[in-house]
């Protein structure tokens, strides 16, 4: 299995360093990613750090890419890449500057920058963000088919398409695919700083939980910078149980990559134990898991169902209403709870009989017994716009209608 590993933490570049002789067999399956503040979103090195670090990994023998991920305004971009074009980085045949096999690039002005000085190293072109087809990854490629050599695709693409697009790919245009194994997933990003006007603009650096005001949804992280704010989803994507279970031949695949990304955890330890358990075919990763600390997803990669919402839309089931008409289910967490959004005047009090009709038809009378808030404090009665927290009942998803029976 083909791996690219995003380093961090100076104690992470460390621990590799030390581990030198027992992950040299994996030397050649790993591409290792360093980054620095003035060009990448997440890495904290200044530039000498990032280039030390390069070089030490470079006598092991690894594959070392720079990234450069952050989007800049025109102005700031060209005094960005003109300053660091003088000092030699982007120049192969300047002495120290080939301690970089390549560039991994998100913004396509970059990409034509690059193009324009007739750079020398190997590209990989981040396309996360968009083009989830096969028609726009081939487009990108286009731009510059001798340098790009992978296009890292989003994590929103199932099982399936990644192996129809490594396959299509890798065999028409020889071009690499990577795709999220392990990491945060990004859903907002915005170039204003919104944390640090709550605490007085005091640090350059905030990490930060928020909670949703619409729904129970809590425990959001969110990165603030120099380069702006960040809201990661509240699980992490983690595939490599599911690759050594029912994706075994993926896992095979010659063109596919699969990234770690441990932007909020895996330790100094844990990321090289997780190395060697992918390099042995371990069918088994729960011992890592449990030490990631934070909770993890499978995300899109069993089925994208982005556009089952469409259909319920148009359900009947879901717009019916009369005087009987409680509220939603807005939260299911199995064993749990379920979490309805009071939308009568009427309310919902303990005691009180409901029938709750999900959108595929199915119908459950419950009598509750109980009944908290959002800080689990127990309550008898709901009023509308509040979030009741009932017992579990089998067989409901969010979007079914509650009403009394």
């Amino acid at each position: 299995m083909k791996v690219t590993l995003a380093l961090y933490q100076k104690i992470q570049v460390e621990e590799l360093l030390k581990r030198a002789d027992e992950l040299s067999p994996l030397q050649k399956e790993v591409t290792l990613v360093l980054g620095f503040k003035e060009v990448s979103r997440f890495f904290n090195f200044t530039k000498e750090e990032c280039l030390d670090f390069a070089r030490e990994l470079k006598k092991r023998d690894y594959t070392v890419m720079l990234q450069w991920d952050i989007l800049m305004t025109e102005e700031v971009f060209g005094s960005v890449f003109y300053g660091l074009k003088a000092q030699g980085l982007f120049d192969h045949s300047h002495s120290g500057s080939e301690i970089f096999d390549g560039l991994r690039v998100q913004d396509p002005g970059l990409l034509y920058a690059l193009k324009e000085i007739d750079y020398q190293g190997e590209l990989h072109f981040i396309a996360e963000n968009g083009n989830h087809n096969l028609r726009g990854l081939k487009s990108w490629h286009r731009v510059w088919p001798q340098k790009i050599k992978r296009i890292v695709v989003s994590p929103q693409l199932p099982a399936k398409t990644i192996r129809e697009y490594a396959e299509v790919l890798g065999e028409e245009l020889n071009l690499e695919l990577e795709v999220l194994g392990l990491g945060p997933i990004l859903l907002f990003y915005t170039p204003r700083k919104l944390v640090s006007p709550l605490y007085g603009g005091e640090n350059d650096n905030y990490f930060v939980q928020g909670t949703s005001e619409e729904s129970p949804h809590k425990g959001f992280p969110i990165i603030e910078n120099a380069h702006g704010t960040f809201m990661l989803n509240t699980k992490d994507q983690f595939i490599f149980d599911e690759l050594a279970s029912t994706q075994r031949e993926l896992a095979k695949v010659a063109h596919l990559h699969w990234r770690l990304d441990p932007i909020c955890g895996l330790g100094k330890q844990n990321f090289v134990e997780l190395l060697l358990l992918l390099a042995n075919g371990s069918s088994t990763f729960d011992e890592v898991k449990e030490a990631y600390g934070r909770s993890v997803t499978k995300g899109f990669f069993r089925v994208n169902k982005t556009d089952v919402l469409f259909k319920k839309l148009k359900n009947h089931r879901l717009q019916e209403r009369d005087d009987s008409f409680v509220g939603e289910v807005v939260d299911v967490k199995k064993k749990k709870h379920i979490g309805v959004w009071i939308k009568s005047k009427s309310g919902l009090k303990t005691g009180d009989t409901l029938k709750l009709l999900s959108p595929e038809g199915r119908e459950k009378v419950v009598i509750i017994e109980r009944m908290t808030n959002g800080e689990s404090t127990p309550i008898s009665k709901a009023t509308k716009g509040q979030i009741a927290f009932i017992p579990p009942v089998g067989g409901i998803s969010v979007k079914t209608m509650v009403y009394l029976s």
